[in-house]
């Protein structure tokens, strides 16, 4: 089941304060949004997956961490460092282990720093539905 434009419009409604909780069912998971504090004066979005946010989704993420949180891209190399290996050889380069120094390190993380990141990812998963918004049950409701 997709999620209907007037769910979204709630959603981004429950989520828009400064505090809001929405319970989605992904997959046969419980997925909690919730905003919430997220640094010193910062508001952000936090997914939890079953209720918790747990270590080892940073170090091996599953398929559904990779559905659920947002997808970030860190050039391993410094601007300045990339400047140095583009001066140097390939065969240089190639001993000192550097192979492309274009590449990118991809980690997930359950933060979202707007709404319109997260309805933009979720909108594609296909197996999705609401479960409450605001505490407040969405089964039955037509």
């Amino acid at each position: 089941m997709a999620i209907t434009k007037e769910q979204w419009l709630d959603i981004e409604d429950a989520l828009s304060g400064i505090v809001g909780n929405v319970t989605l069912k992904v997959d046969d998971d419980a997925i909690t949004i919730q905003r919430r504090f997220v640094g010193k004066d910062r508001l952000g979005i936090v997914v939890y997956i079953n209720d918790e946010i747990r270590g080892e989704h940073y170090i091996k993420p599953t398929d559904l961490v990779k559905k659920v949180w947002f997808c970030k891209k860190r050039s391993v190399y410094s601007a300045k460092q990339k400047a140095i290996f583009k001066k140097c050889s390939k065969k240089d380069r190639a001993t000192l282990g550097i192979s492309d120094i274009d590449e990118k390190s991809v980690y997930y993380s359950p933060f979202f720093s707007s709404f319109s990141r997260l309805k933009s990812q979720y909108s594609k998963l296909d197996n999705i539905e609401v479960v409450s918004i605001q505490g407040i049950s969405i089964q039955g409701r037509c």
